[in-house]
């Protein structure tokens, strides 16, 4: 049976657009794509001594049932593109960043994996492409008050810049 599977992605490293294409080239050979969302440039949140990102969403179908295994294979790609985690700056500067923000209609809470994605309530980089992407009738918008969520965020810059051109 199909799952369906939304992705937040980004990077602040140069060339991000090329890091970014390149995660959703590697994805796309795993996960049926479904909808990608615009390309969207956004201030650093935690850690504001950085570039700015960009950031997309993309929603995929799959028939991978384990959410842990959907989560080692974002993991690899990281790695596979060349993230390295730096452990003084953990929210510092990121060549890609690929977190599973719904995995269908399972709900995770472990020290390894929390499915939705605990900080996407919170950050306009996730919840803005994430509701271009998503049907207005979306289960996932009603369940939890996605829009409510996106109007109580305070001042976070975002700008749409347009199309991720994808091969």
């Amino acid at each position: 049976m199909k799952k369906n599977l939304i992705l937040s992605l980004g990077s602040n490293i140069e060339p991000r657009d090329k890091y970014l294409k390149r995660a959703i080239e590697i994805l796309n050979r795993i996960f049926k794509l479904k909808l990608i969302s615009s390309l969207y440039k956004t201030k650093p949140l935690d850690d504001k001594n950085q570039q700015d990102f960009f950031n997309i969403c993309v929603n995929y179908e799959t028939d991978i049932i384990n959410p842990l295994k959907i989560l080692h294979i974002v993991k690899d790609i990281e790695k596979k593109i060349g993230r390295k985690k730096i452990i003084k700056r953990p929210k510092g500067p990121r060549i890609i960043d690929i977190d599973i923000i719904f995995f269908d209609k399972i709900v995770i809470n472990s020290n390894e994996l929390t499915i939705p994605h605990i900080r996407m309530f919170n950050r306009k980089f996730v919840l803005v492409p994430l509701l271009e992407i998503l049907p207005d009738d979306s289960a996932y918008i009603k369940k939890y008050n996605l829009i409510d969520c996106l109007d109580k965020i305070g001042d976070q810059k975002i700008e749409n810049i347009g199309e991720l051109a994808i091969g």
